[in-house]
């Protein structure tokens, strides 16, 4: 069965829709939100950055929830069953409501699809031979070459364009990080089993990797993990382009991490990433 290869990004994009025709005047805390928003972000960019924050989070419960009503019915009746949580769940109506499950059932039914088979994924890589990786803009050595999902398989994300090369390691740090939230909120709704050590503790009491035998050494792979997925969240919202020039990172290669507004702090809605002839652009203005 093909599923649409931009299902899960289409879901993550008709929350705001609907949300703005149907959720503003009839959810009591809307007015709270805002208010909370516009009282402590009043600068437009931030704050338009938190709401797409809160909007993420909603994306992940209904990924999580539409996921674990499937393996529950085994996908009999899934439509109706879906019907029930929207109903239960939202103040959808109407068509509304029938148009949003759509969106909802094709991005849960795209995370069940298979991943493309060695075959293919060799016929794509070696059409993609000659691009640098698409999350950091340097150049692969031979053998250090992985395909990936830009939006995750899991997410709803789907082949053709959706498949990048990349570094390996790149690859892996990125791990299954679909929207901007997972980085800085966390993925916190899970569809059916927890991760295996928030599920119960490990057997040897070990938390983290035995190398990590000291504090300094703690904190300082938190802060790297930490730090990682920030830089590929704020990647992702742009588009994997230059805030400033909007080319693609594979194109214009390396670059790096910038504050937006200097006296706040490194945080995700002050961090933008400039390709390295528009960094130096900037500092040079600056002198």
């Amino acid at each position: 069965m093909a599923h649409d290869p931009d299902a899960g990004e289409n879901l993550r994009l008709a929350i705001p829709k609907y949300a703005l025709n149907e959720f503003v005047d009839g959810f009591g805390q809307t007015e709270e939100i805002v208010a909370v928003l516009n009282c402590f972000i009043p600068e437009e960019t931030s704050s338009s950055v938190l709401q797409s924050l809160l909007t993420d989070c909603v994306f992940r419960y209904l990924l999580a929830s539409g996921k674990s009503i499937y393996l529950e019915c085994d996908g009999k009746n899934f439509e109706g069953k879906l019907d029930g949580f929207l109903k239960s769940k939202t103040r959808l109506t109407a068509k509304n409501l029938i148009n949003f499950r759509q969106i909802l059932q094709a991005a849960v039914l795209a995370t069940m699809q298979d991943r493309p088979d060695k075959k293919k994924r060799r016929s794509i890589l070696e059409k993609q031979s000659a691009n640098p990786c698409y999350i950091c803009g340097r150049p692969i050595d031979p053998g250090q070459e992985k395909l990936d999902h830009v939006w995750p398989l899991n997410a709803g994300g789907g082949c053709g364009s959706n498949l990048m090369r990349a570094h390996r390691v790149c690859e892996e740090t990125t791990r299954d990080l679909a929207v901007c939230g997972d980085a800085p909120i966390g993925r916190f709704a899970f569809a059916k089993n927890l991760p295996r050590y928030l599920a119960e503790p490990p057997n040897d009491g070990h938390w983290w990797p035995r190398t990590l035998s000291s504090a300094e050494d703690f904190f300082s792979y938190a802060d790297d993990l930490r730090a990682t997925q920030l830089r590929f969240s704020v990647l992702r919202r742009q588009d994997f382009k230059c805030v400033r020039c909007k080319k693609e990172i594979r194109e214009v290669g390396e670059g790096k991490l910038s504050k937006r507004e200097e006296e706040e702090p490194w945080w995700f809605p002050n961090t933008e990433f400039l390709c390295n002839t528009c960094d130096q652009g900037t500092q040079n203005a600056s002198l």
